[in-house]
């Protein structure tokens, strides 16, 4: 059986290809609508492509649509899972660890920030190959503690095997938001 990829996850991986590195060794994304916003590492980025799609598959299996979301205050512009007009955008980034910097990182740093030379940094952030999905935060919920928004790889756990996880905070985001709609209507 031959999969079919989603033309956002090709659009995302495609766009990618011009995406600078950034210090941390993760790729800084162009945001924009019609792309995932994906800050992982070059190492990383098929792996999060493969995240995506199966994302991306299980939503449609749930009946879920996927869209272009335009910038708003709660999240950037990218693509969201859920109903039209109600869609949540996902971001999946890459963890990093501080690691200690070398005497030559240390000697680089202060010929750029020779203002602050009496207080030079110890550690740099590296990029760990740890992946997240993370969803905008919301604070409407009244019922339990608060949404869910972050789901990521854990040493028992991966974010594979968390999908569903990240699929049923969604539906229950989506239902949210049609009760909150429903009632504005009132």
């Amino acid at each position: 059986m031959i999969a079919i990829v989603h033309p956002a996850v090709i659009a995302t991986l495609d766009a990618a290809a011009s995406f600078h590195s950034t210090a941390d060794a993760r790729l800084s994304p162009r945001v924009e609508p019609g792309l995932f916003e994906v800050r992982v590492s070059a190492a990383q980025l098929q792996r999060a492509g493969q995240v995506l799609q199966r994302l991306v598959d299980g939503a449609l299996e749930r009946k879920l649509a996927i869209a272009s979301v335009n910038r708003t205050r709660s999240h950037r512009a990218g693509v969201g899972i859920g109903a039209d007009p109600h869609f949540t955008a996902i971001r999946i980034v890459e963890q990093r660890d501080r690691v200690p910097m070398t005497e030559a990182e240390i000697e680089n740093w202060l010929t750029y920030n020779y203002y602050m030379r009496d207080r030079p940094p110890t550690h740099r952030p590296q990029a760990n190959g740890r992946l997240q999905i993370l969803l905008p935060r919301r604070y409407d919920r009244t019922d339990e503690p608060g949404w869910r928004c972050v789901f990521s790889d854990e040493p028992g756990r991966s974010l594979d095997d968390k999908l569903p996880d990240v699929l049923s905070a969604l539906e229950k985001r989506l239902a949210a938001d049609i009760q909150i709609a429903q009632r504005a209507t009132r």
